[in-house]
């Protein structure tokens, strides 16, 4: 668990409640989940006081769901509480059913740390390579064959020649050749261009609005026929927005702003909206802590597309 996941949460042990950070929670523990915290292991719900957790985050899908211990009134509740998730509204006490990387987030990260395969084009490569050193070294023995048997000939029919320096320098240039020939074969450049070669590709798909993060994978995603994918927070911002709305009975698009303060009952809705939703603004903080001019929002993705749309009307949603 990382420092920036560590969060305190109230516990009860031997009857005791107290307060600790979430790293020290063990199986076993009872603890007290409230709105607006995250949940910090996986939890099984003892008793709910109309708590409702949001799951956009491990699942991608906005709507809360309720958390509700299962027993013979309720038998098709959903007790189960998952770290990651954070609570909307209400509270909870749950009892610890699993840690760190047991937890159903902490099991998903593990299958993430798996070694990374060699691609296709990398195969091929090293099949490239193997055989261009195979073919080298099989040119570079032959060569030093030929040339000893060369010199040795070279020295029984002259003979002037002796077994001297003469023949062992031969001998030693034919062994410089046969190194060189193996060097020589060895393609070092291969690499280089090909990185090239991948660099060109990304800078051709980033004009197309395609980045990129690694090289390779552009030559992965050159081989895919079908890409599957999750649609909610992967291929959209999960966020939600008001297109239309359908007020004092009329249709009226959401582009019109200035429509909704011309409306006779806009205070009441204004305040009906306002009243009744756990959504929030606040200021974004820095790194040290302290506050900056930036406002985010935060609760569930409808309240908040509901505010956006109140304060692009003009309405103070913090009065």
């Amino acid at each position: 668990m990382s420092q920036a996941d560590v969060k305190t949460i109230t516990v009860k042990r031997n009857g005791e409640l107290s307060t600790i950070d979430s790293e020290q929670l063990v199986v076993g523990d009872i603890v007290t989940i409230g709105y607006g915290q995250a949940v910090p292991a996986d939890c099984l719900v003892i008793t709910s006081a109309e708590c409702f957790t949001s799951e956009a985050a491990l699942t991608g899908e906005p709507d809360d769901l309720p958390k509700e211990p299962v027993d013979e009134g309720n038998p098709k509740g959903d007790p189960f509480m998952l770290q990651g998730s954070e609570v909307q509204k209400g509270e909870a006490e749950a009892i610890v059913l699993a840690v760190g990387d047991n937890t159903n987030q902490g099991r998903a990260g593990l299958s993430m740390n798996i070694e990374a395969e060699e691609t296709p084009l990398q195969m091929k490569l090293n099949s490239i390579a193997e055989g261009i050193g195979k073919l080298g070294l099989t040119v570079a023995i032959l060569t030093l064959i030929a040339i000893i048997t060369t010199t040795l000939v070279k020295t029984a029919k002259d003979p002037e020649s002796d077994f001297g320096v003469d023949f062992w320098k031969d001998i030693a240039t034919g062994f410089v050749i046969a190194i060189t020939v193996i060097v020589v074969a060895i393609p070092e450049g291969l690499p280089l261009a090909v990185t090239i070669s991948l660099a060109f590709s990304v800078a051709q798909m980033q004009k197309e609005n395609n980045l990129v993060r690694k090289l390779q994978s552009s030559e992965t995603m050159g081989n895919a026929n079908e890409i599957c994918t999750d649609k909610t927070g992967t291929l959209t911002q999960n966020k939600m927005t008001v297109q239309a709305a359908y007020l004092e009975t009329q249709g009226r698009g959401a582009a019109d702003q200035d429509m909704f303060n011309r409306l006779v009952s806009s205070a009441d809705i204004a305040d009906a909206t306002i009243m009744n939703t756990t959504a929030f603004y606040q200021f974004q903080k820095d790194a040290d802590g302290n506050p900056t001019d930036v406002e985010v929002g935060s609760g569930n993705v409808t309240e908040l597309g509901l505010l956006d749309y109140l304060r692009d009307s003009g309405v103070d949603v913090k009065a």
